[in-house]
């Protein structure tokens, strides 16, 4: 059963059993319930920035992390 199909498996409003009791049954993570879709993309998105962040630090000595600040601009 993936994701998808375990989320709808959860009746929130079921008399018995609790939605963090259904979560548990069905071993899937409560937080997981929550968490929106991703949309499509993002995940093979993110898996790339990861990459090139990992792969940036490893390049570095270990005292890269803050070598590479300037490359993350602060909000």
């Amino acid at each position: 059963m993936n994701l998808a199909d375990k989320r709808t498996a959860i009746d929130p409003t079921h008399k018995n059993l609790s939605l963090s009791r259904q979560c548990e049954i069905l071993k899937l993570h409560r937080s997981s319930y929550y968490r929106p879709e991703p949309e499509p993309g993002e995940s093979e998105r993110n898996q790339q920035l990861m990459r090139l962040i990992v792969s940036t630090v490893n390049r570095n000595s270990p005292k890269s992390v803050n070598k590479t600040s300037p490359l993350f601009p602060v909000f």
